[in-house]
């Protein structure tokens, strides 16, 4: 194949995956939507180096591990006020994070306190036993399970079973972010875990230009803040070696070519933004992190007395 017939080809395959991108980026099938990019866009963005650094937390020592559902290592370290350490995550998705993790796995010395209802999707048989929050302490007005539930249950589970290892997940700061759920509208549910109607992912709104980066990492950093007082208050009455962390983060990226913006997360992206999140030992939490928390409250009561939560 000569030169120019080289240069034809791939200026043809451009342009069809140009034309692609552009009829399906208003992300309507998200199931198709992911696996275009990851046949089209993954390829130019592979870090095989990424997937190296990749541990599985069955590899790590941990009594209670807490999960923060999508949050981004240097976004802890903002919020939490303090530099942490990190691993990088074996998914950029909670469904990867949970099957590389543990599926295939009978874990008999673990109870997983969940808010994610993909658990029981993906390794419903890999526990001692799942408690799905996500079933009974639903919140229909927000559209999730408020963190104080997690923190609650987790530590009646606790006390009943002294002898478990337990993860404990909380759905926060994945969206919907409290106090801010009005920054999209209501749409369809259909094809979801809800019942009702549902906002619109801020993130998808993101990429089609209805909201702007501030607006949507702002109400994102907000949602941590919302968590993160319940979650230190955990830590400090769980026994044993308690780690927080995260299955996977959140990024914001355009990409010239092929044309498309990656906004929240996708499965099996392992860019350093989805995958690099905390490893943080927390039972010995720093006294200088007492004004932080203070702080972190503050923003919690003023969202209540707005009436935002």
């Amino acid at each position: 194949m000569g030169r120019i017939e080289k240069i034809s080809k791939i200026k043809s395959k451009r342009k069809i995956a140009k034309i692609i991108f552009e009829k399906i980026k208003n992300r309507q099938f998200d199931v198709f939507y992911d696996a275009l990019v990851e046949l089209i866009v993954h390829p130019f963005l592979y870090n095989k180096e990424n997937e190296k650094k990749m541990k599985s937390v069955l590899d790590l020592e941990w009594d209670n591990l807490i999960i923060l559902d999508a949050c981004r290592w240097d976004t802890f370290c903002k919020v939490f006020g303090k530099e942490v350490p990190y691993i990088f995550s074996k998914g950029s998705s909670t469904p990867e994070w949970l099957v590389k993790n543990f599926n295939n796995k009978k874990l008999e010395e673990v109870i997983y306190i969940s808010s994610n209802p993909y658990v029981e999707v993906y390794v419903k048989d890999s526990f001692y036993k799942i408690f799905s929050l996500w079933l009974t302490n639903w919140n229909e007005e927000i559209g999730t399970v408020m963190p104080e539930e997690v923190t609650e249950n987790a530590l009646k589970i606790h006390k009943k079973y002294p002898n478990k290892k337990l993860i404990i997940h909380y759905m926060q700061p994945h969206y919907p972010f409290i106090g801010h759920q009005d920054l999209t509208p209501l749409v369809n549910s259909e094809g979801t875990f809800y019942k009702n109607k549902v906002r619109e992912n801020p993130w998808t709104a993101l990429a089609k230009g209805k909201l702007t980066e501030k607006e949507v990492w702002d109400a994102y950093e907000d949602n941590l803040k919302v968590v993160l007082p319940g979650v230190l208050n955990l830590a400090k009455n769980l026994k044993g070696k308690t780690i927080i962390s995260a299955d996977h983060g959140n990024m914001y990226k355009k990409i010239k070519f092929p044309p498309h913006i990656i906004s929240g997360h996708i499965y099996n992206f392992h860019h350093e933004d989805l995958i690099k999140v905390p490893w943080y030992e927390a039972n010995n939490i720093p006294k200088e992190l007492d004004t932080e928390k203070e702080r972190i409250s503050c923003v919690l009561n003023k969202l209540k007395l707005a009436n935002k939560i």
